[in-house]
């Protein structure tokens, strides 16, 4: 889905939000960022990372990731609720996925090789500030529980409401899918440059990935095949050349 397909998205996954108070503060969130007076200019949703070198490692996969959790948790929701009889706030779910990820607009800067670290991000990590951010702003305390354990066992309180589990369910399953897509990428995209008669440095591969996603690269070679994806990466190698 293209950027601003995913903008439009976004938006309109926002104004499923029923209750009112709580789809301001979504949006305000979202608009402004974190309130910290040291907190940096965030990156636009549209071109921030979602990881340094990890799952969504590439411009505009904040918001592709977003996107993915919210809509997969809509769908968790409704196979919960269909299956098991767990009644669940699909308001919140759709806060939470929506906001969970947003301390990582401030995480992510441009460095010589990819993304690296902010000064902020190496003292507040980005599950910490947005919990916090939460917190400040008076937001309800399942949301914010919601959020802060969106890493499953691995945050600082497990989940421990159906909502929290089906958002970090569904970060995770769309973490792992992009991961498992970035590896099967680069692995094409170096297989492909070698039969190009082209080295396939880390940085050639990166320089590739840079003008492909790695949904393109995988899904090319998937239904279309070897030749098809070798042409697809030959046209990006040539603009690689030309700059």
């Amino acid at each position: 889905m293209a950027r601003e397909d995913l903008r439009k998205e976004l938006e309109r996954l926002i104004d499923r939000i029923e209750d009112a108070e709580l789809r301001d503060l979504v949006k305000k969130l979202l608009e402004e960022g974190l309130s910290h007076e040291e907190a940096p200019e965030p990156m636009d949703l549209e071109e921030a990372p979602a990881s340094r070198k990890g799952h969504h490692s590439y411009p505009g996969g904040l918001l592709e990731h977003t996107v993915a959790t919210a809509k997969l948790a809509l769908a968790m929701a409704e196979v919960f609720e269909e299956v098991y009889g767990v009644r669940v706030d699909r308001d919140l779910i759709l806060a939470a996925a929506l906001l969970h990820d947003l301390g990582k607009a401030t995480s992510y800067e441009e460095g010589e090789a990819g993304y690296k670290y902010s000064d902020f991000a190496r003292r507040l990590d980005h599950l910490t500030a947005v919990t916090a951010e939460l917190y400040a702003r008076g937001a309800p305390l399942e949301l914010i529980h919601a959020v802060a354990a969106h890493h499953g066992r691995g945050s600082p309180v497990p989940p421990n409401t159906p909502e929290a589990l089906i958002v970090h369910l569904a970060d995770n399953a769309d973490a792992q899918f992009a991961e498992e897509v970035i590896r099967a990428a680069r692995g094409i995209v170096r297989a492909r440059l070698q039969e190009l008669g082209e080295e396939p440095t880390d940085e050639l591969v990166d320089a590739i990935l840079d003008r492909l996603t790695p949904t393109e690269v995988f899904l090319t070679r998937v239904r279309e095949g070897r030749d098809a994806v070798r042409r697809l990466i030959a046209e990006a190698l040539e603009e690689v050349r030309e700059e």
